[in-house]
């Protein structure tokens, strides 16, 4: 089923058919929780498990299709179907975390300028940017991000939905809709 709304996508990188724990449970151990860290819940992973934590990946890129020209697939993050952008637009608060000094929920996507100490650091291997004198990664034309490894997207079909005159607002809790109407008189 292709879901009608925008979507996230969680990469799991940890695929096997025992988890990488032994069958059985080893003697001495109740295997009856797992986590690194705790003696008592340690017993239950094989040797050396443990120190293979914290870990990170790197992904290189992922693709996911679309079949084109489907009426039931909708392109952007805020399609007509489903107008995102006016409900976030509405609720912003929700959107924003209080403590960062931010007023709006979007941060504008950073090109370049991650601290750096080679090409490497840049996505240089895959000639995406450079490591320039001052230590400031620089990208090349068509990718964007600090360590410039994203490629320069955009929305090559833009929500063509007009916005209403309309606006939500908020007081203790409760919410109004409040109509914007512009009024000719003639005389």
């Amino acid at each position: 089923m292709i879901p009608n709304e925008p979507m996230y996508v969680i990469l799991n990188t940890a695929m096997s058919s025992t988890w990488g724990f032994p069958l059985p449970c080893p003697r001495g151990c109740k295997c009856d929780c797992f986590e690194c860290g705790n003696s008592k819940c340690e017993c239950g992973f094989p040797p050396g498990f443990c120190k293979n934590f914290p870990n990170s990946f790197d992904i290189d890129y992922v693709r996911i299709y679309q079949a084109v020209n489907d009426t039931k697939h909708k392109l952007g993050c805020s399609t007509s179907t489903h107008p995102s952008d006016v409900f976030i637009e509405a609720h912003k608060k929700r959107y924003i975390d209080p403590f960062s000094g931010d007023k709006e929920p979007l941060k504008v996507v950073e090109t370049g300028g991650m601290a750096c100490t080679d090409n490497k650091d840049c996505g240089g291997e895959l000639n995406r940017g450079i490591c320039d004198t001052e230590n400031s990664c620089q990208c090349f034309t068509g990718y964007t991000g600090p360590s410039c490894l994203a490629n320069v997207g955009y929305n090559d079909i833009p929500n063509k939905r007009k916005i209403l005159p309309v606006e939500f607002l908020e007081e203790n809790g409760q919410f109004f809709l409040v109509s914007h109407m512009y009024l000719l008189f003639l005389l």
